[in-house]
């Protein structure tokens, strides 16, 4: 059995989440978007952006937070972006 997102999607009272967007290409993105999933959940990649900064030393921990939220906003932002949500 072929799933149809689009089918699926255009019924009322259905939205499409995708689960597990983290790391997913541009193009695949976009291609959910197209077949109507309306939510993505990219928690990964918003938290390894909080990580990685937390591996560049600083000298002060309220510099280091600040520094680590900018940094998950920048993904979140990038993803608000991409399906042209903003």
């Amino acid at each position: 059995m072929r799933l149809d997102l689009h089918a699926l999607s255009s019924k009322k009272g259905v939205y499409l989440v995708l689960h597990g967007a983290s790391g997913l290409s541009v193009e695949l993105i976009k291609g959910c978007i197209e077949r109507g999933v309306t939510k993505f959940y990219v928690n990964t990649e918003v938290r390894m952006a909080y990580m990685e900064l937390l591996k560049s030393p600083k000298k002060d921990l309220v510099h280091v937070m600040a520094a680590a939220k900018d940094a998950m906003k920048a993904v979140v932002a990038e993803k608000i972006y991409l399906p042209g949500s903003a």
